[in-house]
């Protein structure tokens, strides 16, 4: 649902309409790219708890709490920025 929601709210960026100036800003590629790793992360860390390997499902959960980290920020600083 989550990917899905992003895929929606962004589609003009990234179907029709990509000469968009925002396309090209180094921090919404900065933002964008935080978000994409912390939803690859949740994706794979659900992998390793569905298989039982709960080892690397908390060694992920620290690079993912950084990643998650840096999604905020990005946020805040997209936001005081714009």
């Amino acid at each position: 649902m989550l990917l899905f929601l992003s895929l929606f709210a962004f589609s003009d960026n990234l179907i029709y309409d990509v000469k968009q100036e925002s396309n090209s800003d180094p921090k919404f590629i900065i933002h964008g790219l935080f978000f994409l790793a912390w939803f690859v992360l949740l994706v794979i860390q659900t992998g390793y708890i569905r298989k039982g390997n709960y080892k690397a499902h908390r060694k992920l959960g620290i690079t993912g709490m950084l990643v998650g980290l840096g999604v905020v920020l990005s946020t805040f600083y997209v936001f005081v920025a714009v």
